[in-house]
């Protein structure tokens, strides 16, 4: 997370999550950058792609232990990264056709507002939970 204290003071005291929020959110950040340089598509594209990639790996680092440990609230949770990754799919299918740099910011707004509402709205909920299975 490269100074972004907004987001540092949306942890939910598990050193893995908030890590990979992090990354989340500085790849997010590095695709603004890149559409500001005029960075090839090519790139841009990969970008999308590793987003779509890291917000799997980490939906299912934190369905996992929810799943594992009983969480009440794991299949309203996991409703809600399954709705997200099939929007950015759809949208990222939708930039292969027709390519807007437009289309992207939005995309990158979107996902960051997602971000922050979902860990402030959703993600502190399991926190406690999640602490006493011994999960920090």
């Amino acid at each position: 997370m490269k100074n972004n204290q907004a987001l540092a003071d949306l942890s939910v005291q598990i050193a893995l999550f908030d890590k990979q929020h992090a990354e989340i959110y500085d790849l997010l950040e590095t695709l603004k950058r890149a559409i500001n340089k005029g960075t090839p598509l090519t790139e841009m594209f990969y970008g999308i792609d590793m987003l779509i990639d890291k917000a799997l790996f980490h939906f299912k680092s934190e369905e996992e232990p929810m799943l594992k440990f009983n969480y009440d609230g794991y299949q309203a949770h996991k409703k809600e990264h399954d709705e997200l990754m099939e929007r950015l799919t759809q949208k990222r299918t939708n930039l292969t056709t027709s390519f807007s740099v437009q289309e992207l910011r939005l995309i990158i707004d979107e996902v960051q507002r997602w971000i922050i509402k979902h860990i402030t709205e959703k993600d502190k909920y399991y926190t406690e939970f999640l602490h006493d299975q011994g999960m920090a």
